[in-house]
């Protein structure tokens, strides 16, 4: 596996730890009442509205240090702009290895084709 690749699988192994972490947390909510009352409690992080998805930035620290900022006031925060180049390259390196694959599995089907032929 490519250095792209693993990191990437990394980062998205992360994020869906995070995910997971977050729904079955006690008291967390995926729902757009949960963000009102974070943009109500912290009006000064300027918090979109609505849905919203994200990863947990420790979790993205731990595989990617440079994605996540620690702010004067402790909290974190990830720059999803920062890991798009990493998941491109990971997701070609991907690309390329399913391509191998698929041209030995094309191989080996021809050999056994062959070979119940003869």
């Amino acid at each position: 596996m490519g250095r792209h690749c693993l990191r990437a699988a990394m980062i998205l192994s992360a994020f869906a730890a995070s995910v997971c972490q977050a729904q079955t947390k006690s008291g967390v909510q995926l729902f757009d009442s949960q963000r009102e009352s974070e943009q109500a409690a912290f009006p000064e992080k300027h918090l979109p509205s609505g849905r919203q998805a994200g990863a947990i930035a420790q979790e993205v620290e731990k595989v990617f240090p440079v994605a996540v900022t620690t702010e004067a006031d402790g909290y974190k925060t990830v720059a999803y702009d920062n890991l798009v180049p990493l998941l491109i390259e990971g997701l070609k390196e991907q690309q390329a290895q399913i391509e191998a694959l698929k041209a030995r599995v094309s191989e080996l089907g021809g050999k056994s084709a062959g070979g119940a032929a003869a």
